[in-house]
């Protein structure tokens, strides 16, 4: 069977996707050259694992599922609008989320979970976010900076119950996402 392309990631939940919703709608008519992400794709990464065999990858599912009957559900708050690399030179639009210590200390058990099946550690820090939009040019454009920094996403509290396993399928100008494992937190 051939490789996976997949990673690890928390869903959005239904009241960011409606929030992420508005604020794009908000902002389409005026700021060309920005794709929405699909709010059902929504989701904030754990640890993108890349090309996997899907036996490793079972091993390494039953292994986080194992780690996560030590992690308790928690609370998060997604807000704030902020962008890869910079917002005077947008590629990436995100939201930003924050929890408590729960959320880094999963994060963490997870990539060193991943590391003992042999996937590098990220070397940058963990930043949590859900990537909502793409800059789809190069657009560095006074007006275009503006309008994004003009952008505010009032704070959100969600409760993350669990860890999806995603498959990942690279398409001519988008991506489909498909759930393989749902690996629930402790309540």
């Amino acid at each position: 069977m051939p490789n996976i392309r997949c990673f690890l990631a928390v869903p959005a939940d239904p009241k960011v996707r409606a929030a992420v919703v508005a604020l794009s709608s908000g902002v389409q008519s005026s700021a060309s050259g920005i794709r929405w992400e699909d709010p059902m794709k929504l989701h904030l990464t754990l640890k993108f694992l890349g090309s996997v065999d899907p036996g490793i990858l079972t091993k390494l599912s039953e292994d986080i599922a194992s780690l996560t009957s030590y992690h308790s559900s928690f609370d998060m708050i997604y807000e704030g609008v902020g962008a890869f690399p910079s917002m005077d030179r947008p590629k990436i639009l995100w939201v930003g989320a924050r929890g408590d210590e729960q959320m880094i200390h999963l994060q963490r058990d997870i990539e060193h979970a991943a590391k003992k099946f042999g996937f590098a550690e990220d070397e940058r820090p963990f930043h949590p976010h859900i990537t909502i939009a793409r800059v789809k040019r190069s657009d560095t454009s006074h007006r275009l900076t503006a309008i994004l920094k003009s952008l505010t996403f009032e704070p959100i509290s969600a409760r993350c119950t669990e860890v999806l396993v995603m498959r990942s399928e690279l398409r001519h100008d988008s991506s489909r996402y498909t759930v393989l494992h749902t690996i629930p937190l402790r309540s």
